[in-house]
């Protein structure tokens, strides 16, 4: 039975030790991490800031190779396909593993049986995040704005945790807003600063500066450290 790698928010410490007893020439080539949305986002810049560290201490280089689209499917199934060698890996925030299974009727991969789990490298809340000229700065006002005007909000895709969240706290305080799917956070943020869409649910890992997004995690989560692309 071929072998794929996960990448779910793969951390150098895990991966190095089951690389070792798993393969010890491996790697021999260049590794390619793929990431399932665009450059910019909050995946992407987990990914962008560990494979430095993992080329420098494991002898090749480890290249994001950013394919978005379709809630992560058209990355996903590129992994899948690909050979079992350990020499593709997948980025990804677990939508792609988890929540297709349960939106879409078929997915073009198995995501129990064409993937391994690695490691889990970061945990990070999402925040609503808006256009500084949008009239409200808090919840309640934003649910005013939506009782009396046409409200739309940009997601990083159909079917993303953002995108899920935001539909559930919808449902839960009652106001209506249209979701705008884009192609990764980084395209979405963009319009949302530009003002061309208001408001956007939006992850800590891109939306805060460092010292605050450790704020936001929490004290005393394992899982917390700062993630930021490296320069």
């Amino acid at each position: 039975m071929k072998r794929r790698t996960l990448l779910t928010h793969m951390a150098a410490a895990g991966l190095a030790p089951a690389a070792a007893s798993a393969q010890a020439s491996w790697p021999s080539k260049t590794v390619s991490v793929v990431v399932g949305y665009a450059a910019g986002g909050g995946v992407d810049a987990v990914m962008r800031s560990i494979t430095p560290g993992l080329s420098s201490r494991l002898g090749q280089q480890f290249l994001v190779d950013n394919r978005p689209g379709a809630s992560g499917i058209v990355a996903a199934q590129y992994v899948a396909k690909a050979a079992g060698d350990g020499y593709t890996l997948f980025g990804t925030d677990g939508g792609a593993l988890v929540l297709n299974e349960a939106l879409f009727s078929s997915l073009p991969y198995n995501p129990q049986r064409d993937f391994a789990p690695v490691s889990l490298v970061i945990r990070a809340p999402l925040v609503i995040a808006a256009h500084p000229g949008f009239a409200a700065n808090d919840l309640a006002g934003l649910k005013q704005i939506a009782k009396r005007e046409k409200l739309s909000y940009a997601s990083p895709g159909l079917g993303t945790f953002h995108h899920l969240a935001f539909e559930l706290l919808k449902r839960r305080t009652d106001f209506e807003a249209e979701a705008v799917p884009y192609k990764g956070a980084a395209p979405a943020a963009q319009d949302v600063v530009s003002g061309q869409i208001p408001v956007m649910p939006l992850d800590t890992i891109v939306g805060l500066p460092p010292d605050q997004e450790r704020e936001a995690e929490g004290p005393g989560d394992p899982h917390r450290r700062p993630v930021r692309p490296a320069a």
